[in-house]
């Protein structure tokens, strides 16, 4: 399991979730599993003790944070007790490493939340964000070879309509014969897409530990 660390006014972007922990797919935990893991409800939830809570209730967890919250200050956090909050945390001296001997308690620091219109360009002084809507006209795929055949192969037809939900994708494989006499190339292409939704506590398997979390 996951606890995602974010800014009160900023939202998750769950596809930058799963890349930064290599997970295959994410969902909002339910609510018995954060009764489960923390002793109490969505609302009530933080990161402060989160951890040794969780090992106590025989649960594992991790703790990602966005790198918005680095070195702030003054914050107002969930209390992992229904009706509670904390005041005056400090994200660096209660949450990343509260004492000598807790080793540090964020798993990863990445950034992780959905970018706001007219934010500043993080290259220049003077560009900001636009974000409009727009048409996706098609695509431009490079020659057989750079399409790996892993990608084509979990996403078939077949397993898109099993998941709708999580991927939405068609590949496929087809012999081409060239000028030359008793030759022929396969080639291959695919196309997919990734649909979100909103956080919370996050589950989801991780392919880089190899062990569910």
């Amino acid at each position: 399991m996951f606890l995602v660390l974010l800014r009160g006014d900023h939202d998750l972007q769950v596809t930058k979730l799963m890349d930064s922990v290599g997970a295959l797919s994410a969902r909002p935990a339910h609510p018995e599993e954060i009764q489960d893991l923390l002793s109490a409800s969505a609302g009530s939830l933080g990161a402060v003790g989160a951890r040794q809570k969780a090992q106590a209730n025989n649960r594992e967890l991790f703790i990602v944070a966005d790198l918005a919250l680095k070195g702030r200050r003054n914050m107002v956090t969930g209390a992992n007790k229904d009706g509670y909050h904390l005041r005056g945390v400090d994200v660096e001296r209660d949450i990343v490493k509260p004492n000598m001997n807790t080793p540090h308690q964020v798993f990863k620091w990445d950034d992780f939340r959905v970018v706001s219109p007219h934010e500043a360009c993080p290259n220049c002084e003077t560009g900001v964000l636009d974000i409009f809507k727009a048409m996706e006209i098609g695509h431009i795929f490079k020659p057989a070879r750079s399409i790996p055949t892993r990608w084509a192969r979990p996403c078939s037809t077949p397993k898109a309509r099993k998941f709708p939900s999580s991927w939405a994708a068609t590949a496929s494989a087809s012999s081409a014969y060239c000028r030359r006499p008793s030759s022929r190339i396969t080639t291959r292409t695919a196309s997919s897409g990734r649909r979100q939704s909103r956080p919370s506590t996050w589950s989801s398997p991780s392919r880089t530990s190899g062990r569910r979390s």
